[in-house]
This record gives C-alpha cells, sequence and structure tokens, in this order.
C-alpha cells in the first residue's frame, strides 16, 4: 500500500490499503470504504502501558448514520483477541455489547494480557447518536488510566453520555494490544470476529497523543494549531504538514 508519512519527528508512518486521497478538513483527506484502511504499526512510543493517551481525528460519513444502522463502521480498532483489544466504533444494531445505544460513537478498552470470560471490558460512549452524511466531525478520546476522565470530545465539546470507567488494575494496559493501529477498518468485539466492518466515509488529521488533552488542547487541536506532546501521530497528506 502507500505510505502516509508522519509530520511529527517520530517517524510513525502509516500505510495506506485500497484508499484515496481526496479533499480534507485540512488539506488532503483519505477516503476509506470496502476492505480500505490506514495502519500504524505499533512503534514503541505508542506502547503507552497503564498510561493515559488521547486519539483525535477528523471524519466525514458518506452517508446519514442514526439509530437505525443495522450495520457498525469502525473509525479504530485493535484487536489481539477477546481479552485484549480497544476500538472506537459508530455503533449500529448488530454491536449489541457495551454501553451505548445504536447510533452512538463507543469506545472499548479491554487489554489486561489474561483469558478470564467473567470480566469484560471498559465502554464508554456519546449522547450524539446521529451523524450527517457529509460533514466533518473532529472526535477526540480521552483514555484515562485512572478511569475518573475517560471522555470523549466532538467538535471541541464534551459529549459522553455515560458508560464505565476504565480500571488500570482490571482492563488497562495497552501493551496487551500490539496489534497496529488500524483505521477505517478492523473487528471491535468477539462478536463481529468474522465479519470486520469499515468505515463508509473519509478521515483527516490523525493524532495519539501521549497525554490527556485538556478541553483547552482539544480546542488547539480541532483548529490544527500546535499542542505540546512526546508521542503524536501527525501524518502528511492525512493532516496538515
Amino acid at each position: 500500500g502507500s505510505i502516509v508519512n508522519d509530520s511529527s519527528s517520530f517517524g510513525n508512518n502509516g500505510t495506506l490499503l485500497n484508499g484515496s486521497w481526496t479533499a480534507g478538513k485540512y488539506g488532503s483527506a483519505v477516503n476509506l470504504g470496502l476492505n480500505s484502511s490506514i495502519g500504524i504499526s505499533n512503534a514503541a512510543q505508542l506502547n503507552f502501558g497503564k498510561n493515559s493517551f488521547s486519539v483525535s481525528l477528523w471524519f466525514k460519513l458518506a452517508s446519514d448514520f442514526n439509530v437505525t444502522q443495522t450495520k457498525s463502521q469502525a473509525l479504530l480498532s485493535r484487536y489481539t483477541n477477546p481479552d485484549n483489544n480497544m476500538s472506537i466504533v459508530l455503533k449500529g444494531t448488530d454491536y449489541t455489547n457495551g454501553s451505548g445505544s445504536s447510533g452512538t460513537l463507543q469506545v472499548k478498552m479491554e487489554s489486561r494480557g489474561v483469558t478470564d470470560a467473567t470480566t469484560s471490558g471498559g465502554y464508554f460512549h456519546t449522547s450524539q447518536n446521529s451523524w450527517v452524511g457529509g460533514q466533518w466531525y473532529h472526535a477526540v478520546v480521552i483514555f484515562d488510566r485512572n478511569g475518573t476522565n475517560s471522555t470523549i470530545y466532538i467538535n471541541g465539546q464534551p459529549a459522553k453520555g455515560g458508560g464505565t470507567d476504565l480500571s488500570v488494575t482490571d482492563t488497562f494496559n495497552i501493551n496487551y494490544v500490539p496489534n497496529p493501529w488500524v483505521f477505517g477498518y478492523g473487528n471491535f468485539d468477539f462478536t463481529n470476529l468474522s465479519v470486520p466492518v469499515i468505515l463508509a466515509g473519509a478521515v483527516d488529521d490523525i493524532r495519539i497523543y501521549n497525554k490527556i488533552l485538556s478541553q483547552n488542547e482539544v480546542g488547539h487541536v480541532m483548529n490544527n494549531e500546535a499542542v505540546a506532546y512526546v508521542s503524536e501521530n501527525n501524518t502528511k497528506g492525512i493532516v496538515a504538514g
């Protein structure tokens, strides 16, 4: 696939599989669809362990998505096994696990390194359950190791509608999910292993921070302004370089 260059100093280049370039929120974006994705290898600086981190991106759907949508769409998927996986998914009626209803953007983190069918991962979701096709949305997900500050921002505003807290002692060690960071395609739960879901739309300005972004920093990111970081994935072509 094509190389998606990291415009930060960390060299976390991505690989574009079967996607195409299009006009983005800032510069160029990537159109994704059937069997297409952006994959970023799990580099050492992206192994956050039990530390907090944030994921930011712009997305635009090809068509409206709401409570009646039968098929989920994956913004981010990292799947190793039923006990070690994380995802950011627009939830269709086919996704029955978790805290959110259909139409919401749901986040899952389950990474404890052991097989334990008696416990489940942490889920949280947006209150928003309707998304307009053709419109750009800015999403930031905060993965807080202490649980209390895990949240979602949509277009710069707090948007968490509910869910369970992540627990550093139970479900939070990202190093147990060694798979690449895959945007726009993948598995989100053991219930959909045979049929990975896609994102029918475009993504732009993918960033990964090894810190909890404040709401003020989220605003800077949304406006394509600099934010201090140690690990950040900024990919030229997908983001403004």
